[in-house]
C-alpha cells in the first residue's frame, strides 16, 4: 500500500507512555507524532472520533516537567494480524 502521509512523522526512541488523564487508565505508548498527529501503540481498539484527555508521561531527560496533558481524537485504529 502506497504511503498516504503528507506531513513527515518523527519515531520516538524513548518509551513514553500515555494514559487516559479521566481515569488514569494505561492507554498505551507514543510510537510516531507529526505537526497534525500522533500514532499510539495500544492493546485495546478505541472508539472513532471519540475525544480522550491524555497525559504523557516524560523522563528528566526529556523535559523539566513529569507529564503532558493534551487532548486528541480518534481517527483511525486497527488490530495488528500477528501471522
Amino acid at each position: 500500500m502506497p504511503e498516504r502521509r503528507t506531513t513527515p512523522r518523527k519515531k520516538f526512541d524513548y518509551y513514553l507512555r500515555i494514559v487516559d488523564d479521566d481515569t488514569q487508565e494505561i492507554l498505551g505508548h507514543l510510537v510516531e507524532v507529526s505537526a497534525v498527529g500522533f500514532q499510539l501503540d495500544t492493546s485495546k481498539p478505541l472508539l472513532l472520533n471519540k475525544e480522550h484527555f491524555l497525559r504523557v508521561e516524560l523522563t528528566a531527560e526529556l523535559a523539566d516537567k513529569p507529564f503532558i496533558i493534551f487532548s486528541a481524537r480518534t481517527k483511525w485504529c486497527t488490530i495488528d494480524k500477528i501471522l
